[in-house]
């Protein structure tokens, strides 16, 4: 009964409209993909979200990213947010679940546009459990980068392959699909140019066009900086900041041309033992990057790109493999695991996905026809071992990552994952801001999610404290502590193994041990709250 409702209706007529029976299969897989993306889509929470949520609510009240909140983050998840809010109102539920649509609608467009209509799918339906464990389910730059640098690759290899005759409206997808990746993490730049450069031999014209939207979205987002009055602040904050300050506690700069060298004369760092963990039954519990330390993860990824880079090769197609070669090589220079690398990993689900979608039977069977051994066969033999092999990987990884999420099915709500941050939102509110909605919050180093549960805002320009933020805010913000209406929570803890924060934060702690009220356990609140509120 329920499958000849109109709905279901509808959506058999359109996959019937979709193509041959892989391309209806790619469809059918992306549509699977929304489902199983909702089931986890409240799972996990993460600081760089909570400051997406927190500074997006402030741009809906009235003030301007950069010029009145600090960030050297760029702006495209803020203003994505931001726009969703305007939409729906500020809701977790809402921002999340547009980043998922967003991820699908990316991924239908480079379906459509690339002709790779059953890997994309088969991409989608691989990120849809993966995603679960990168993060890619928050929103945070690395989701909406990682899956337009995807977008940008598929198109650029179509065409390099000749599936698909690369045309000015080609182009245009790719150069709005630069102009987000660039916009969301700037890092991205590197795999774009790889991807222009290569693009140039197929039509110089639509490569032209390409770079022009791409620069006009760029150039757009420059105007509104400087209709809002951020210009000089972003180019203080997301730029000098990150080369100057930022750079020294990561060790490595924006200019990475000495990490691409790297990863193009080490196979993309394929025999780097950190990947070679067998651990089929490995506990996903470890610390950051843990997962891609695994032979069904980091290896995996590499050894399919770089089986589809001798594939290419072997087919005498020198310029696609690389292109593939070096813009996977430019992606790992952004991250080489963990969520940062969502580009990367995409990237390589679809090289998965290419090799398991190749058709090896007929070719593997020619070669056991009976007739003599020949050297040339050796290639198609080495292809189907590969794929098979990679085949087996790929289903082990997707077997325990389903079978890990179906495990924490009871941590998938959002009561699982926020409840206890909502109780105590409402417990500085009314504890320890005495019930005002007026008083505002400062948590140190860093969680805004206490700003988000709690509703208050945050002390001054600043959501964080961290190491290298303190540097060039810390004098700022004991200048400028308010007398009145301010709650504040210095976290004693060590961030990176390597800054305590009793000594980092040593002058705003003195000054406020002088001029606040102790409540215990790092919280302190103004002298007008002290009689109100009540101990932590």
């Amino acid at each position: 009964m329920p499958f000849t409702h109109p709905s279901f209706q509808k959506i058999h007529a359109l996959l019937r409209k979709g193509g041959d029976s892989r391309t209806r299969a790619g469809w059918v897989l992306l549509l699977t993909a929304a489902l199983i993306g909702a089931i986890t889509i409240f799972h996990g929470r993460f600081v760089d979200e909570s400051d997406n949520l927190v500074v997006a609510r402030l741009l809906v009240s009235g003030d301007h990213l950069y010029a009145d909140v600090f960030s050297h983050h760029y702006p495209w998840a803020y203003w994505w947010t931001a726009l969703v809010f305007t939409l729906t109102g500020p809701s977790l539920a809402a921002a999340r679940a547009s980043l998922l649509i967003y991820q699908l609608a990316t991924l239908a467009i480079a379906m459509r546009l690339s002709r790779y209509g059953f890997e994309l799918g088969l991409v989608a339906f691989a990120w849809s459990i993966l995603r679960f464990f990168y993060y890619g389910n928050l929103v945070l730059y690395s989701g909406f980068a990682g899956a337009a640098l995807l977008a940008v690759f598929a198109i650029t290899l179509a065409a390099l392959v000749r599936r698909i005759k690369f045309t000015i409206w080609h182009g245009v997808a790719v150069g709005a699909f630069a102009a987000i990746a660039f916009l969301a993490d700037p890092l991205s730049v590197y795999a774009l140019v790889v991807s222009f450069g290569f693009l140039l031999w197929t039509s110089w014209r639509a490569t032209l066009v390409a770079s022009a939207t791409a620069a006009s979205g760029i150039m757009l987002a420059g105007g509104y900086l400087v209709a809002t009055h951020s210009l000089e602040a972003f180019l203080a904050q997301a730029i000098d900041f990150n080369a100057n300050v930022y750079s020294r506690y990561l060790g490595e700069g924006p200019q990475r041309f000495a990490q691409l060298l790297k990863q193009l004369t080490s196979g993309l760092e394929i025999t780097d033992p950190g990947w070679r963990k067998l651990e089929p039954l490995k506990s996903f519990t470890g610390t950051y990057g843990d997962f891609d330390r695994w032979l069904f993860t980091g290896f995996l990824y590499r050894l399919a790109i770089l089986t589809l880079v001798a594939g290419l090769a072997l087919r005498k197609r020198f310029l696609a493999a690389a292109f593939v070669y070096f813009y996977v090589a430019a992606l790992l220079i952004v991250a080489r695991y963990d969520f940062r690398s969502q580009g990367f990993i995409l990237v390589a689900l679809f090289s998965i996905a290419l090799i398991i979608g190749a058709p090896p039977a007929v070719r593997f069977a020619r070669t056991l026809d009976g007739s003599h051994f020949t050297w040339n066969r050796v290639p198609v033999l080495g292809r189907a071992t590969m794929q098979v092999v990679i085949i087996l990987l790929a289903t082990w990884l997707l077997f325990r990552a389903t079978a890990h999420i179906i495990i924490e099915a009871n941590n998938l709500t959002y009561a699982a994952n926020f409840h206890d941050m909502e109780v105590e939102g409402q417990r500085i509110v009314e504890d320890l801001a005495c019930g005002r909605s007026d008083v505002v919050l400062g948590y140190f180093p860093g969680d805004p999610l206490f700003n988000w549960v709690s509703g208050l805002r945050p002390l001054g320009r600043y959501l964080f404290l961290f190491p290298w933020v303190a540097e060039v805010a810390l004098p700022e913000v004991v200048r400028e502590l308010p007398q009145t209406g301010a709650i504040i929570h210095v976290g004693d803890e060590t961030v990176w193994s390597y800054f305590p924060t009793h000594k980092y934060l040593a002058p705003l702690l003195e000054r406020l041990d002088q001029e606040y009220v102790n409540k215990g356990n790092g919280w302190y609140v103004s002298p007008d709250l002290g009689e109100c509120s009540g101990t932590n």
